[in-house]
């Protein structure tokens, strides 16, 4: 029986190896859009930003790679000395409805927008998110803070899978 399995196997392949077949692979590119952007923000995350503004002190930027100079929050943006810099927002989601927490900036360091504490956790997955994803703009964390996916500055939206290795794109190849 073995042996009869075996030169099926092997008649297979052999056909499969000597055998002819071809196979055209054709497109069309269609002139509309289909991805759309992602990249507003709800009413509600509208004016939470709208509504964030804030100067840090020399105290709380102490040991940071801030420290001596002027950060401040206008609009939701972070600008250091003047200057607004690359900065992920990290939001918790509260009910369904995302609510400001925090910014990472590229030297990690994150202020809360609230009086919540941002747990080192949570911090250290989004530094994990953004070593993967360096155009992230958004982070979306639940109430225990773990993170449950990411934004990008193309609009597309990850979603972080159940193993926490990596994430599943909304457009991805």
């Amino acid at each position: 029986m073995k042996k009869i399995a075996a030169i099926i196997v092997s008649l297979c392949l052999c056909v499969g190896v000597l055998g002819d077949v071809k196979y055209t692979v054709s497109s069309k590119e269609i002139p509309e859009k289909y991805i759309v952007e992602t990249g507003s923000y709800s009413q509600n995350q509208k004016e939470q930003l709208e509504n964030a503004n804030y100067v840090f002190s020399e105290k709380e930027l102490k040991d940071t790679p801030f420290e001596g100079q002027k950060v401040e929050v206008i609009k939701g943006e972070l600008y250091v000395n003047g200057r607004i810099i690359w900065t992920i927002k990290i939001w918790i989601l509260s009910k369904g409805i995302p609510i400001l927490i925090g910014w990472m900036a590229a030297g990690g360091v994150v202020k809360q927008a609230t009086n919540k504490i941002i747990k080192a956790e949570l911090i250290n997955k989004v530094k994990f998110a953004w070593n993967k994803y360096s155009n992230m703009t958004d982070a979306y964390a639940d109430e225990q803070q773990n993170l449950q996916s990411v934004k990008l500055s193309n609009g597309n939206q990850c979603v972080l899978a159940p193993s926490g290795k990596y994430f599943n794109c909304m457009y991805s190849a």
